[in-house]
């Protein structure tokens, strides 16, 4: 299915002084939300849009921040214990009345395979907003150090390392840039890395971005493409390579380290692992990478 279907429209600003005066729904304690609908969005990844208390709420989760969702089984005879996993929505504050999770289902997941099973009118429980990152206003980013204190980060510019659906927090901060763009100058590079081009999440609208915008730059690497050298681009679009991400690539295409240069990245626990590693060994302050 086409993705545009199911994506939000860029968060602006003016949309986002709407939502000062709107009702927010999220509070720091789990609530229930109703599933409205339930659309397969490529071969194991669905987008879930469930309703908010009113057609005129709002989240109301921070740029950067994300949501834990919450699966207990209605079962009475059974104490069973319940599973949480956390999720960064790819709607933003601009849509209302709902908010929408792109999530990858694998077959032997502990809630996914849960949610694959939930039935339109059924519900789900959701606490936020949490995360230590929230990109605040046009190049600054507040971390969390502690319950209520946090440090200021200035970027002129962010680069970005995503791997499969860990794109979905990197889209978010992209996507509210991209939506401010008359205001917000900063620079970001991406480099997003996947198995092949089927398992590309979001890219029309990473691409849209891309063109649309020129502080942003996507790049994508694939991993399954082929068994030649790593560095070999694929035939055809000129931002697709193949291979893993590694020093060689985030020195060519991200930001090199500076005091107003961000690294940001997200996705598998192994995937984590390598970047921060080579991030590390580039030379990266530790100030200024930041894991999601």
């Amino acid at each position: 299915m086409g993705a545009s279907a199911c994506l939000p429209t860029p968060q602006n600003v003016a949309a986002s002084s709407n939502a000062d005066e709107q009702k927010v729904s999220l509070d720091g304690e789990y609530k229930k939300y109703k599933l409205i609908k339930k659309t397969q969005y490529n071969h194991d990844c669905i987008v879930f849009r469930f309703a908010l208390e009113t057609s005129e709420t709002v989240l109301g989760l921070p740029v950067g921040n994300h949501v834990m969702v919450k699966y207990e089984e209605d079962d009475k005879e059974q104490s069973l214990p319940a599973i949480m996993r956390a999720y960064t929505p790819i709607s933003s504050d601009s849509d209302v009345g709902y908010f929408e999770l792109l999530i990858k289902i694998y077959s032997d997941g502990a809630l996914t395979s849960k949610l694959q099973q939930l039935q339109t009118d059924q519900y789900i429980d959701v606490k936020g907003p949490l995360g230590l990152i929230h990109y605040s206003q046009p190049g600054e980013l507040k971390v969390k150090t502690g319950a209520d204190r946090h440090r200021l980060l200035s970027a002129k510019k962010i680069g970005m390392l995503a791997g499969g659906s860990g794109i979905t927090p990197v889209f978010q901060i992209l996507n509210h840039i991209q939506g401010n763009k008359a205001s917000d100058g900063t620079q970001v590079s991406l480099i997003f890395s996947n198995k092949s081009e089927r398992d590309i999440l979001l890219r029309e609208e990473l691409e849209e971005m891309s063109k649309n915008n020129e502080n942003i730059k996507i790049y994508f690497t694939l991993t399954e493409a082929g068994k030649d050298d790593n560095e070999q681009d694929i035939k055809g679009p000129q931002n697709m390579m193949r291979g893993y991400i590694d020093q060689a690539k985030i020195e060519k295409y991200i930001y090199p380290p500076s005091d107003d240069v961000v690294v940001m990245f997200c996705g598998p626990i192994a995937f984590n692992k390598a970047m921060k590693k080579a991030l590390n060994v580039i030379g990266y302050p530790s100030t200024n990478v930041l894991k999601f």
